[in-house]
């Protein structure tokens, strides 16, 4: 979950799996996070609804530990967006 402050510049994110928190400085969070927005649509039970949400590190790996099918991982070598 995204926290922002009166001027919409983010102050932390918290797992909404465990509660954990990250701190932001500068809008920048020394800590990473999955970061999930859905927007559900026609055919879905919850058309026209839209989900977001943060899981850290530690919950993102509980939850795909679950998974019958492993994730599908691969190497990056560039890790800075332009």
């Amino acid at each position: 979950m995204r926290v922002y402050d009166e001027k919409r510049k983010l102050k932390k994110i918290i797992c909404n799996g465990c509660g954990c928190e990250a701190e932001a400085s500068n809008e920048i969070v020394k800590k990473d996070f999955l970061s999930v927005r859905k927007d559900w649509g026609y055919f879905s039970e919850r058309d026209g609804e839209t989900d977001c949400w943060d899981l850290c590190e530690t919950c993102y790996q509980r939850v795909v530990s679950a998974f019958k099918i492993k994730v599908q991982v691969s190497d990056t070598t560039e890790l800075m967006n332009v």
